[in-house]
């Protein structure tokens, strides 16, 4: 099992998914492939 995306909606500069169809996406989408994946906190 592997994690296949992160997702972060109204967190610091990531605004909220849309709400209705065709609104604007302001989240943050990060999607993975197979491999190796590293996220790293920078909380500078």
């Amino acid at each position: 099992m592997y994690l296949a995306h992160v997702r972060a909606e109204t967190f610091r500069i990531f605004g909220p998914a849309p709400q209705r169809q065709g609104g604007d996406d302001e989240a943050l989408r990060i999607d993975f492939g197979p491999g190796i994946s590293v996220l790293v906190e920078n909380d500078s």
